[in-house]
């Protein structure tokens, strides 16, 4: 799998903005023609759940719903694990940041992803009960797929045609895209 590239769409689907992620996993998943050597997964997860998704891939980029109190609802952020704070170890799994998570992964051993890429889609409100966006990140989402679909061939990872690379997202059946 190390020549494979896993987009992670982050997010908690009944929290209105906050499955951005998720969404976008779903828009990169309604293509006509299913990307070569990609996996594309949905997850609710954080902490050492993470760890299991991305465990032997060559690159990973996660896709996730952004709050701080400088970000715009809709704007598109790209960041590095050094971008994201200090390294935290938490006594709760869960409550362990990506950047701790990434770090406590290679130190105990899990196959981490050397190249990991992470956007953002600035939200307001994580935590307002709807399944729907609102129109400025939907807007957003819909853009952010297709910027990921153009910037994965720029990952590093050497992509192969002849191979159906959709194996972990048949799993994941898209629910729907955003439009």
């Amino acid at each position: 799998m190390r020549n494979k590239t896993l987009v992670i769409g982050l997010g908690n689907p009944i929290l209105g903005d906050d499955a951005a992620g998720i969404w976008v996993a779903r828009e990169i998943l309604c293509r006509e023609e299913p990307l070569p050597n990609v996996d594309v997964v949905e997850a609710c997860a954080g902490g050492l759940d993470l760890l299991d998704l991305m465990e032997g891939y060559g690159s990973v980029i996660i896709a996730d719903a952004i709050q701080t109190a400088e970000t715009k609802t809709g704007a598109i952020y790209e960041l590095a694990l050094d971008d994201l704070g200090a390294i935290n170890y938490s006594w709760n799994q869960r409550n362990l940041n990506l950047r701790s998570t990434i770090d406590l992964g290679r130190r105990i051993g899990y196959a981490v992803p050397e190249h990991i890429t992470i956007y953002g889609i600035g939200i307001v409100g994580a935590y307002t009960f709807s399944e729907t966006l609102s129109k400025e990140v939907g807007e957003a989402v819909h853009f952010l797929a297709e910027l990921i679909i153009e910037r994965i061939p720029e990952s590093g990872v050497e992509r192969l045609n002849s191979v159906d690379s959709r194996g972990f997202a048949k799993q994941t059946q898209p629910v729907g895209c955003w439009r």
